[in-house]
């Protein structure tokens, strides 16, 4: 149908880019049950990498979060939403160069699992 498609905007993901080093891409949007929209980025540092440079954010930035009451004033939280790691029930951890694209699943009442 033509007419779905009443308004497109784009997300700023200017709140990222805090230096000519971090920079934000792939975001993913959706809304909460209370009708807050959010997203979660791939942002990364071009200074992160294996083996490690002196220069780079500890622990290796992967991740954002952002959150906004209209979907068009947003707010970037300052906390990455996860790491670039991943702890096994056995008790391992290993360690990863990145992660891209990130998404989410949703309970049925639409809660993130």
């Amino acid at each position: 149908q033509e007419d779905a498609w009443e308004l497109v905007s784009t997300i700023d993901l200017s709140g990222f880019n805090v230096n000519k080093y971090i920079r934000a891409e792939d975001p993913y949007l959706w809304m909460d049950p209370k009708g807050n929209w959010h997203f979660l980025a791939h942002v990364y540092d071009y200074r992160d990498g294996w083996p490690p440079n002196p220069n780079q954010t500890e622990p290796v930035l992967v991740s954002g979060h952002g959150f906004s009451l209209d979907g068009f004033h947003w707010i970037t939280s300052e906390t990455p939403p996860y790491y670039a790691w991943v702890d096994y029930e056995n008790g391992t951890r290993v360690h990863y160069s990145t992660f891209e694209r990130p998404h989410l699943v949703f309970d049925d009442e639409g809660y993130p699992t």
